[in-house]
């Protein structure tokens, strides 16, 4: 897999449709082959070099989307494309990004639902690195503000501190807080306190 493409684009999960689908786009589209996928260029009537270019390019096209699937969307998406591809299929990158979209473009509550919980639930493990786990949990809420289900950030920021290591909490909240007002309490002081520490 290319470094820029594991760079730029997140592995699809199923929640994170909003993101992956845009950095997809914007990927594909650096790479000539949007327009394929999208279906703005259809495929040349007429055999010859051009089809087979056009073939290859939609091939290809697959091929960079399946790379960020994770294992479970690829197995589903597969099996909605296989279902859905009518025996002489000519533009499958469309049909591969057509049924992404329709399997996972709308989140459900109960996806909504169960990133609330795990944000809640996000505990940081005091024997190993904050910044890594700090990451995961921001993932996570970035996965809820692109399904428009935001958590404050102030309200972030108090459950983080809530679900510190016993041994953390006095000298981390007493930092965070020491600013005397709830507008101090930011996201980024919080996570810059712990990681400080």
């Amino acid at each position: 897999m290319s470094t820029a493409l594991t760079t730029f684009v997140p592995i699809l999960v199923g929640t994170n449709y909003q993101a992956w689908s845009a950095k997809m786009r914007a990927y594909l589209s650096s790479v000539d082959l949007w327009l394929i996928v999208s279906a703005t260029t259809a495929r040349p009537v007429q055999a010859g070099e051009a089809q087979t270019n056009w073939d290859t390019a939609d091939a290809r096209a697959i091929g960079i989307i399946s790379l960020t699937l994770a294992d479970h969307v690829f197995r589903k998406v597969r099996s909605l494309v296989n279902a859905a591809q009518p025996i002489e299929a000519t533009q499958l990158s469309n049909l591969w990004w057509t049924q992404i979209e329709t399997h996972y473009g709308t989140i459900s509550p109960s996806q909504v639902f169960d990133l609330i919980k795990q944000a809640i639930n996000f505990r940081l493990d005091g024997s190993s690195h904050p910044r890594p786990q700090l990451e995961r949990l921001e993932a996570i809420h970035a996965d809820l503000a692109t399904n428009q289900a935001e958590l404050p950030e102030f309200v972030r920021s108090m459950i983080l501190l809530s679900h510190l290591p016993p041994t953390w909490e006095t000298s981390i909240i007493q930092t965070v807080m020491s600013g005397g007002q709830v507008t101090g309490i930011t996201w980024q002081l919080t996570t810059q306190t712990i990681i400080r520490y």
